[in-house]
C-alpha cells in the first residue's frame, strides 16, 4: 500500500491503482467481445469492449490474482502485484475449447525480446517440424499447426495439434531483439479438452538463445 503524508494533520491517502488490457482469441489474435476480467474476492470486474479492451479502477495495493472467462474459452487466471498508484498492464490469450485428444500451446512475452519463436517437433514415427517456416495444417498430415506467428513482442504465438501416439517436443527460440529469455516474462499455458494441463516460465538465468519448455507423450497424456 502507499501512504501519502498530509502535513501537520498526520492523516494518510490510500491510493488505489489501475488494471487494464486487451483479451483476444489465442488461435487468431482477434478480440474477444464481453469477456468478464475479476479481480478475485473483490467485486472489481470489467467486461471487454469490441476491441478487447478492460480497465479496471480502484484496485487496492499489493497482490492479486484476475481471473477471466469468457463463453466457448477456458477460463485463465494470472497473479499479479500493484504498487505506487501506477496502471498495470495484464494482456490475456484465451484458447477456445479443445475437443479430445487436441492439444494447444500458447507462448505469451513481454516487450522484449521483440521476437520469440515457437517450435514444435512430431513424434520420430511421422517427424515434422512446426515452425514460421513450416507452419502444418490440421486437416492432414501433419495434423498441428502454427495458429499465429507473432514478430512484434507480447504474443500469443499458438501451436494447435490433433496428438498422436509418441513423443512430442516443444522449445522457444529468442530470435530477434534485445534481452534474453529469463528477462522476456515469458510464459506457456499447455491445453487440453479438460481445460489448463501445464504451465511453465523460463528459468531465471541462462543466456542460450533456446529455452527446452516439455516433452510431451502423445498416447499416454
Amino acid at each position: 500500500q502507499v501512504l501519502h503524508g498530509a502535513g501537520d494533520l498526520g492523516a494518510y491517502e490510500f491510493l488505489p491503482s489501475t488494471v487494464q488490457g486487451r483479451v483476444v482469441d489465442a488461435t487468431t489474435d482477434k478480440p474477444i467481445l464481453e469477456a468478464n476480467v475479476c479481480i478475485r474476492n473483490t467485486t472489481l470486474c470489467a467486461i471487454t469492449d469490441s476491441s478487447g479492451n478492460y480497465t479496471i479502477t480502484n484496485v487496492s495495493a499489493g497482490e492479486q490474482i484476475l481471473d477471466v472467462t469468457a463463453s466457448g474459452y477456458t477460463s485463465v487466471e494470472q497473479p499479479f502485484t500493484t504498487s505506487l498508484d501506477k496502471p498495470v498492464t495484464q494482456n490475456f490469450a484465451l484458447s477456445p475449447q479443445l475437443s479430445e485428444g487436441e492439444l494447444r500451446i500458447v507462448l505469451m512475452w513481454g516487450e522484449h525480446p521483440r521476437d520469440l519463436d515457437s517450435h514444435l517437433w512430431l513424434p520420430s514415427a511421422q517427424p515434422y517440424h512446426i515452425y514460421y517456416v513450416n507452419k502444418g495444417g490440421l486437416d492432414n498430415f501433419p495434423s498441428a499447426h502454427l495458429d499465429i506467428d507473432d514478430t512484434e513482442s507480447h504474443g500469443p504465438e499458438t501451436i494447435t495439434v490433433k496428438l498422436a501416439s509418441g513423443l512430442y517436443t516443444y522449445a522457444v527460440l529468442h530470435y530477434a531483439g534485445e534481452h534474453s529469455i529469463p528477462t522476456s516474462g515469458a510464459y506457456v499455458r499447455v491445453y487440453g479438452s479438460t481445460g489448463l494441463i501445464g504451465e511453465y516460465t523460463p528459468p531465471p538465468q541462462g543466456d542460450g538463445i533456446w529455452w527446452h519448455v516439455f516433452n510431451f507423450d502423445g498416447a499416454t497424456g
